[in-house]
């Protein structure tokens, strides 16, 4: 009877990966790409039993924690974020933003502004990707 339960609780869609990395498909859209590429990728073996394959397997857990502290939306919404800046500039679109401001027009809008409902939806790419990844670890 335990052992049907715990199968029957297993099955529940939204704890599986593939349904979090469906949720950052549909957040990612067109507009975040490259975020959900590199973040929601099935990360391939890497060689050998060695110390840093250890110390890599924590990774996963350096995005998801923090991620969810941002992408509770109440916080999000109240703080009125509304620019994506990141350490990445294939993910918050420097490659095309920096050269637009260096060309813009006093008073044009800034590239980086893109909402307060967009950066939630980065936000939550990122969490729905950095939880898939720590469900394919357990």
């Amino acid at each position: 009877m335990t052992i049907a339960l715990a199968a029957v609780l297993s099955q529940n869609t939204g704890d599986r990966p593939d349904a979090h990395v469906a949720r950052a498909r549909i957040a990612a859209g067109d507009s975040y790409q490259n975020l959900f590429n590199f973040l929601c990728t099935v990360p391939t073996p890497r060689g050998g039993g060695s110390a840093s394959a250890k110390a890599t397997a924590d990774r996963p857990t350096w995005y998801a924690e923090p991620v969810k502290v941002f992408d509770n939306d109440d916080v999000v919404r109240q703080a009125g974020a509304d620019i994506i800046l990141s350490n990445h500039t294939d993910w918050d679109g420097s490659k095309v933003n920096l050269p637009r401001l260096a060309t813009r027009a006093p008073g044009s809008p800034n590239p980086y502004v893109v909402g307060n409902a967009a950066a939630r939806r980065y936000l939550k790419v990122a969490e729905e990707c950095a939880t898939a990844r720590l469900l394919r670890l357990n």
